[in-house]
Parts: C-alpha cells; sequence; structure tokens
C-alpha cells in the first residue's frame, strides 16, 4: 500500500511568519495538532509546527501568542515523505524520527498532504499488510517506538530552569 492511498488530502499550512495565535485557532478549526511550515516563496516544506511547541514556546516566553512567530519555534527540519512511498517504509520513517505526523510532498517538496498516526490506524486490520489495510503488528511497533522517552531532553541552553518538586 502507498501513502497516497491513506494519507489525508486536504490540509491546511502556515509560514514562518505566521502568529502562533493565527497557528493555534487553524489548530482548533481544523481539530488537528500539527501544521505543516510551508516557505512562501518556494511553497516547500520547512517545518512543522505542533500544539506542543505552541504551548511550550509561550509557556516559556511570557509573550503573547500574537507577539511569536511559528520560525521562533519550529526544529530546523522537517521529515518529509513521498506519496508512492510504501507505507511501512513511511512508518520506518516515523519509528526513526519519533514523529507523528509526516508531511506527503511531491519532488519539490510542495505539499501534497499528510500521513498521522491516525491514517494508518483508520486502515489498520490484523494479519499481515494487504492492498487496503496496515498490519497491526508493524502499526504497534511504529506507535511504541514513537512513544519512547529519548534518551536525552531537547532542552534550550537559554530556558529558564524552574524550580520543581517531584512527588
Amino acid at each position: 500500500m502507498k501513502v497516497r492511498d491513506i494519507m489525508t488530502r486536504r490540509v491546511d499550512c502556515c509560514t514562518p511568519e505566521t502568529d502562533l495565535g493565527t497557528v493555534a485557532c487553524l489548530m482548533w478549526r481544523r481539530d488537528c495538532g500539527a501544521v505543516p511550515v510551508i516557505e512562501p516563496r518556494t511553497k516547500q516544506v520547512v517545518g512543522m509546527v505542533t500544539d506542543r511547541d505552541i504551548c511550550i514556546g509561550l509557556g516559556t516566553s511570557g509573550k503573547r501568542p500574537d507577539e511569536r512567530r511559528v520560525k521562533e519555534i519550529i526544529g530546523e527540519r522537517a521529515y518529509t515523505v513521498g506519496a508512492d512511498t510504501d507505507v511501512r517504509e513511511a512508518m520506518l520513517t516515523m519509528q526513526r524520527h519519533q514523529v507523528r505526523r509526516l508531511p506527503v510532498t511531491n519532488r519539490q517538496g510542495e505539499l501534497e498532504g499528510m500521513l498521522s498516526l491516525n491514517d494508518l490506524i483508520l486502515h489498520a486490520e490484523n494479519g499481515g499488510p494487504t492492498e487496503s489495510h496496515v498490519a497491526i503488528p508493524d502499526l504497534m511497533r511504529t506507535v511504541r517506538t514513537i512513544c519512547e522517552h529519548r534518551a536525552t531532553a531537547l532542552v534550550p541552553d537559554d530556558l529558564p530552569r524552574a524550580e520543581v518538586e517531584v512527588c
């Protein structure tokens, strides 16, 4: 099965200059937790912004949502997959980078859709992979790998250290 067979085709996006309040409203309206970031000149995917990125980016900055831009909080790299990629290969990419969603791009890097864990789950079936189903053991391996805790936390050096009492 190919990514194009199960991906979500209608995907809203933002640019690096979009403010975080606008992106949060977009996520609320579309009932999603991540939005691809597109470079406006080239139309290429340059990153992903998640609801978690927004919460932590705002919670640690002391700024209002309209005062922070997407470019201030997104990572340096966008992991993408092509529409003709085999779904099992896409799941390996998700595992390797511990991501729940992959923008689907064409050869020029332009957005065509999104492949998420939701898409995989909705196409899961017992047994081996078929033309229209994802094998549940493959799916569970992907989910388990994505959910593993990272060996080192990704904490910027300039982030204020909070006094936390561990219970």
